[in-house]
């Protein structure tokens, strides 16, 4: 209807400019000669007007096509007002500030309200949760275990190296394989070098690898198993979502796998020791779903990736010094807090690599493993 109005108000231009070019030729034969070129100049310049006028006019009338609002379900894996928590509001605070409140909305669902990482993994490759910060998951992919290798990094500087999202290999590696699982990594974001909570202190806990008595908790990877082994303790294979009542009912007597921040958070209650083996570094991961990740302009990318360094690049500085604060409130409320000198943490560092690294090499990617080891300058 709009292109037909536009026609017809061009169509009357130019009737009423052809019209003025008649009147202009009915004079005398030599004021005709010269008026009716101008006649005709004035009818083309009458006509152009027009048709400039009836397209800006349509054009105002046309109303923009509307955005497209992308809804985000987003979990993490930490009790409301913790960190994690805090972390989470932030990042997707600042992109709904960077992208409008007509762009993006979202939900958030602390402390596993939507399912143990593991689950959450496996709903944000298939888009039915689009956004996460957790641990990750190796059901799918046992390569992933790699992101939590046993004394692969013995500080934080080494651990910053390797895992920054930038230029880390770890990183590199750990985005490379949740791609294939329709994922998009975003940011890294330290948490803790892990330890052991336990019910009861071991007898003879200096005993490096000898047999403990005592049963934990491990997440699902070999690499767990084996460290556990490997320090006297009875291994069994449990997902984090059944660890608390486990421990509450006596089934276990200890979780492997984790850290001081996860222990403070989610079982102190049923925890009295907390040993620090400092086995593995382990960060969590800010993932969303890949389609929803396509669903953004090449520049909203930008933004999201630059807000996503940000985090990552703030929770690093900090990061050492709250995993100190959080063991130190253990000591302050209490708890027994088993520590170990630099000498039996390298003796026990030894021992994994020399033995418990060969038996993992058919799960890392042997390619990054090796690039790993030879920039940290291990044979």
């Amino acid at each position: 209807m709009k292109g037909e109005k536009m026609k017809k108000f061009v169509a009357l231009a130019l009737s009423a400019a052809m019209a003025a070019s008649l009147t202009a030729c009915g004079g005398s034969s030599t004021s005709a000669t010269t008026a009716a070129p101008a006649a005709t100049e004035a009818a083309t310049t009458a006509a152009e007007t027009a048709a400039e006028t009836a397209a800006e006019t349509e054009k105002a009338e046309t109303p923009e096509a509307p955005v497209e609002k992308i809804s985000l379900k987003v979990s993490h894996a930490r009790p409301v007002d913790t960190d994690s928590d805090i972390y989470t509001h932030t990042f997707l605070e600042n992109l709904e500030n960077d992208l409008g409140s007509d762009r993006i909305e979202y939900t958030i669902y602390p402390n596993n309200e939507l399912g143990d990482y593991t689950l959450v993994q496996e709903s944000v490759s298939m888009g039915d949760v689009d956004m996460c910060m957790q641990s990750v998951a190796t059901d799918v992919d046992q390569s992933l275990t790699i992101a939590t290798a046993p004394y692969l990094v013995e500080n934080w500087e080494q651990a910053y190296q390797l895992y920054n999202t930038e230029t880390g290999l770890v990183s590199k590696y750990v985005a490379s394989a949740l791609e294939k699982q329709n994922i998009k990594l975003l940011a890294m974001i330290p948490r803790y070098f892990n330890a052991i909570c336990l019910t009861k202190e071991p007898e003879d806990i200096h005993d490096l690898f000898g047999n403990k008595g005592i049963k934990v908790r491990v997440p699902t990877m070999k690499s767990y198993e084996l460290v556990a082994q490997t320090l006297g303790y009875q291994a069994t294979p449990m997902a984090w979502s059944d660890v608390f009542t486990s421990m509450q009912t006596g089934i276990i007597e200890g979780c492997f796998g984790g850290g001081p921040e996860a222990f403070y958070t989610q079982l102190k209650d049923v925890m009295k020791v907390l040993v620090l083996y400092r086995n593995a570094f382990e960060p969590h991961w800010l993932m969303m779903n890949m389609d929803d990740w396509n669903k953004f302009t090449p520049e909203e990318q930008e933004i999201i990736m630059k807000r996503a360094r940000e985090l990552e690049d703030d929770v690093f500085k900090t990061a050492e010094e709250n995993d100190a604060a959080t063991i130190q409130k253990f000591r302050d409320e209490g708890f027994t807090v088993i520590d170990f000198t630099d000498e039996e943490i390298a003796e026990i560092s030894a021992k994994v690599r020399a033995e418990v690294w060969p038996q993992l090499e058919e799960v890392f990617d042997k390619e990054t493993f090796d690039a790993v080891k030879k920039e940290l300058g291990i044979e």
